[in-house]
């Protein structure tokens, strides 16, 4: 079950409004919002986070990965989050060539 009262599900909460106020550039940011907004609101409904959560997570991560973004650390710093969030629930994510998020899996720890 995901922690809500973890510093990293606040922090991540924190970065989501910021996502929601940089307006600098519009539409590189558009997508990394988009894709932040979608997936703290899969997190936010869903406590009890089940492979089909997994999966929508997924798809939001792969909308932003494969659309022109502005990729900052920012948006690093957000994916670095989500794996630690996910780790409290026994799944990682598999980083690959230019941090890009290559999947969601079950943790072998």
């Amino acid at each position: 079950m995901i922690n809500k009262d973890s510093g990293i599900y606040k922090r991540m909460t924190m970065m989501r409004r910021a996502f929601n106020g940089d307006g600098r550039h519009p539409n590189l940011f558009e997508s990394e919002k988009n894709g932040v907004n979608q997936i703290m609101d899969i997190i936010d409904k869903n406590l009890a986070i089940t492979e089909y959560e997994i999966n929508q997570i997924q798809s939001e991560l792969d909308i932003v990965e494969n659309s022109i973004h502005y990729g900052g650390s920012a948006w690093f710093d957000f994916k670095l989050h989500l794996n630690g969030l996910l780790l409290q629930i026994a799944y990682e994510v598999e980083f690959g060539e230019n941090n890009k998020i290559l999947s969601i899996k079950k943790s072998e720890y």
